[in-house]
Order: C-alpha cells, then sequence, then structure tokens
C-alpha cells in the first residue's frame, strides 16, 4: 500500500535530495550555456525536473513568527568598542 503523500519524515526526504546529485546537473547546465557542449531538448527536461524536486522555488517563500503571527525585526546599532 502506498504510502499518503506528505507521510516521508523530514530526514527521509533530506536524505533522497542528497542522492540526487544537483551539483552534476548544474555543472552541465554550465558547460551548455559556455558553448562547450549542446543539450537536446529531453536532457534540458530532465535536468528542469530534477532541480525542481531537489532546490526551493525562491517566489514561493513565506515569513512569518511563531504561530503564524506577524514577524517582528528588533535593530539595535552595534556598540562601538572602547580601543
Amino acid at each position: 500500500m502506498p504510502r499518503k503523500p506528505g507521510a516521508y519524515s523530514p530526514t527521509q526526504l533530506a536524505e533522497w535530495r542528497e542522492r540526487i546529485k544537483t551539483g552534476k546537473a548544474i555543472d552541465v547546465l554550465n558547460k551548455a550555456v559556455a558553448g562547450e557542449i549542446e543539450l537536446s531538448t529531453a536532457r534540458m527536461k530532465a535536468i528542469e525536473i530534477a532541480l525542481r524536486k531537489t532546490l526551493p522555488d525562491l517566489t514561493s517563500v513565506e515569513l512569518s513568527g511563531a504561530g503564524g503571527d506577524p514577524l517582528v525585526f528588533t535593530w539595535a546599532p552595534a556598540s562601538k568598542s572602547a580601543a
């Protein structure tokens, strides 16, 4: 019986993401941009899918405080150390 979505622990998900060699995919893309190699459409799509699964989508990041409250920032100037 398959697991329900979200039934995997964060540790398991992190381990699986580590197994996918994201760095190699990025290296291949860099070589293609530099003109060292040519990529087929299928290989480009495969790299895109792998990167979507392993890298966070920064367009959907939301910051909030504890319990969903608004995030509160406190700024204090750095103290000048006596020389």
